[in-house]
């Protein structure tokens, strides 16, 4: 059970280590990051996600890429449907939405192609910009701390159960008499096993034989009853 517990915290603890990373580290790496925390933005990107892209050369755009498009109100992912390079003009389309029709944006040399959208990640930045979501994340932390108190005090209580087992004469004995007895067990099945498999054995070639001597018989008729005819 403490293994267990303590599994949990680990999980909890990793992925809250690697939301941080996520949301922190990609900006110093050139890496666009829209991360969905204002619901006040014009967007088709859903609340709480965190969009990656990376700056590709306009040359390099081809039809149906994801492109991130941005403004200080905006922030939409379209897919680009025609491409007008020399002139810097893409026509674009919410594959989302299946009534949605395409529309003209301008783009740079550069352009954010979306290489990947996770969802929720992004309501761990949220949760820091109200005092609830500092309240429920110092909750989150304190649950974290019992659990992981829990767990400690479960294998301490483990040990000390062995410590007594190993100071009492009388239950070590037992413990030994029951690997014995198990181990005893775990013989007379083997031996009763192996004894098994041999009768099969003996009973296979025996079948074998048999049937060799079968066959003989059978040829040596039909070889007299050729010559009986001749």
């Amino acid at each position: 059970m403490s293994k267990f517990l303590k599994f949990i915290v680990h999980f909890i603890v990793i992925c809250t280590i690697v939301c941080v990373v996520g949301l922190a580290v990609p900006p110093f790496l050139g890496i666009t990051t829209e991360i969905m925390d204002d619901s006040g933005k014009e967007t088709n990107l859903p609340m709480g996600s965190v969009t990656y892209a990376i700056p590709v050369k306009i040359k390099e755009a081809a039809v149906g890429d994801s492109i991130l498009y941005q403004t200080d109100s905006k922030a939409y992912r379209y897919m680009i449907t025609e491409m007008d390079k020399k002139n810097h003009i893409f026509k674009v389309i919410d594959s989302g939405d299946k009534d949605a029709e395409p529309v003209a944006v301008e783009v740079k040399d550069y352009i954010p192609k979306v290489v990947i959208t996770v969802g929720y990640a992004g309501y761990l930045l949220l949760a820091t910009e109200s005092i609830e979501g500092l309240i429920i994340l110092g909750l989150a932390v304190l649950f974290l701390v019992i659990l992981y108190i829990v767990a400690e005090l479960l294998k301490k209580n483990r040990r000390m159960i062995m410590m007594k087992q190993i100071q009492n004469p009388d239950m070590l004995r037992a413990r030994r008499n029951l690997r014995e007895k198990r181990r005893q067990e775990r013989s007379v099945i083997k031996k009763r096993n192996a004894r098994l498999r041999k009768r099969k054995g003996h009973a296979g070639k025996e079948r074998l034989r048999n049937e060799r001597k079968l066959k003989q018989a059978v040829l040596w008729m039909k070889s007299m009853k050729m010559s009986w005819n001749l």
